[in-house]
């Protein structure tokens, strides 16, 4: 995913030549700001559905599923993610209209919609879902209804208990705050998103969602540590070792949702990984970024 950035970032430079043999099939909006690429992501499969969807972590196996990975920059700031394709939708060919995607399968079939409509209509497919939820869910893209966000105009700086004052940075469309070398953000368009989003900081214990976090992400990656990401000389990794690993980076705060984000000590050779809970602060995914 980082390549991909790379690319793009010399495509707004001016430095189309990049895009010459590239290898994958991709497509560039009109005003060159999404770039989306297919590609193959890993993949845990477990009976008849599939466990576990890295789309961050390219493959090159027969039992990959294919992803459609884009990147967007939009009013300074820098976006990339991933959506998993269903195997019964070959793509032989993408392209932007306006500001909608258009995907042409191997049999004709066409599906229209934003990236948003895409990432909403797929917002629960990312693990122990069936091909066929994600066919269903792939191909309801185009009639996904997306929630307008009231937007008001909100202070420079806000503080939140317990943990200090934050400044909006425009760069990062957020409030941050640095402290004891750890990233601290909060996203929140209105009133009413900040009142949620402060609710949701005054049930964070860090210390012990920390923990939680370390211990959620060991019963969902060590498996997949064990099985794709274990180097040739390297020992086998214990659910210690691997906790021991993890180094807490940074904390963003959503009005629905909490990342908390770890360097990974080498796990995923030097991915981050994320760890998502809901807003009740129950863990609901630990995936593999950046």
């Amino acid at each position: 995913m980082e390549k991909l950035e790379e690319i793009h970032k010399e495509i707004l430079n001016g430095n189309i030549n990049i895009l010459k043999n590239f290898p994958l099939l991709y497509c560039l909006s009109e005003n060159k700001e999404d770039f989306v690429v297919l590609r193959k992501g890993r993949v845990v499969k477990k009976e008849n559905c599939i466990k576990y969807f890295f789309p961050n972590s390219e493959s090159n196996e027969n039992n990959g599923i294919y992803c459609l990975i884009w990147g967007r920059k939009n009013e300074g700031s820098y976006g990339i993610g991933g959506t998993p394709v269903p195997d019964n939708f070959t793509i032989k060919e993408m392209k932007f209209e306006n500001d909608r995607l258009s995907l042409l399968s191997t049999k004709d079939e066409k599906i229209v919609a934003t990236l948003k409509q895409f990432n909403k209509a797929l917002q629960k497919i990312w693990s122990n879902f069936t091909m066929d939820e994600l066919s269903a869910a792939f191909r309801q893209a185009p009639n996904t209804v997306l929630d307008e966000i009231k937007k008001e105009n909100m202070p420079n700086t806000i503080t939140i208990k317990d943990f200090g004052r934050f400044s909006y940075k425009k760069e990062d469309k957020a409030y941050k705050l640095v402290k004891e070398e750890i990233e601290y953000y909060f996203s929140a368009e209105n009133k009413e998103e900040l009142k949620k989003v402060k609710n949701i900081f005054s049930n964070i214990k860090l210390t012990k969602f920390i923990g939680k976090a370390k211990e959620y992400t060991v019963n969902k990656l060590l498996e997949l540590k064990k099985k794709l990401w274990l180097e040739e000389d390297e020992k086998e990794v214990t659910k210690k070792d691997f906790k021991d690993r993890m180094k807490f980076t940074s904390l963003y705060v959503f009005s629905e949702s909490v990342n908390f984000y770890f360097d990974d000590g080498n796990l995923f050779w030097g991915h981050a990984i994320e760890v998502t809970a809901n807003q009740n602060l129950e863990f609901i995914d630990a995936n593999i970024v950046g």
